[in-house]
């Protein structure tokens, strides 16, 4: 098992079944490629240095039952990074529901989470390295989602549930980015309208 610890998109430390080994880059969408390529039989866990301590190691083996799984969880209880306006093209993912159980979504936290090195590496020439990588884990799992890869919110990834750290959300530009990526350009066209009529009415 290799964890990678980051901050404001900055890769702080890599660790590989306890002990630090060295990274290549503070990149940390690069990193994970670089990783998955050198250790493919491993799982590739990833959680923001603030959450370190309430890492729950000890659920990984149930959370990760199998290889298709890619699983996060924010402790931001009102937020994801992309903002609800992306609900304007997809109701699906933020129907209500109880953040404290598990439930299948492709929409993915860099607060904790976890993926398969060998499935990551399925998206090496796929998708492109971001320098944001809570857009790089959401479109691995928008990608991936639709091809097999079950992806889930897991409360169990953190102790505390009761804890929050900041949660830098998707700009407007890297909204309309991200959809015009992973959906037909028709959607591109509505998010842009719906945004229109809304401000003016």
């Amino acid at each position: 098992m290799i964890i990678i610890y980051h901050h404001n998109n900055k890769l702080i430390s890599v660790t590989k079944d306890g002990i630090e080994i060295p990274f290549e880059s503070p990149n940390i969408s690069k990193t994970l490629f670089i990783l998955a390529e050198k250790f493919s039989s491993e799982w590739l866990i990833w959680c923001h240095i603030e959450l370190k301590e309430y890492l729950n190691t000890t659920s990984f083996e149930k959370i990760f039952h199998h290889n298709k799984i890619m699983a996060s969880f924010t402790v931001n209880k009102l937020k994801d990074y992309l903002p609800e306006s992306i609900g304007y093209i997809e109701e699906s993912v933020f129907l209500k529901v109880n953040r404290k159980v598990s439930y299948p979504t492709w929409l993915m936290s860099s607060d904790a989470g976890g993926i398969h090195a060998s499935v990551l590496l399925k998206f090496i020439n796929k998708i492109k390295v971001n320098q944001n990588f809570n857009y790089f884990l959401n479109s691995v799992a928008k990608n991936g989602y639709l091809k097999g890869l079950l992806c889930y919110s897991e409360p169990k990834l953190i102790l505390d549930n009761e804890i929050t750290i900041s949660v830098q959300q998707a700009s407007i530009f890297d909204l309309f980015k991200f959809v015009k990526q992973h959906y037909r350009t028709r959607w591109t066209f509505i998010l842009f309208l719906n945004f229109y009529f809304l401000k003016k009415g």
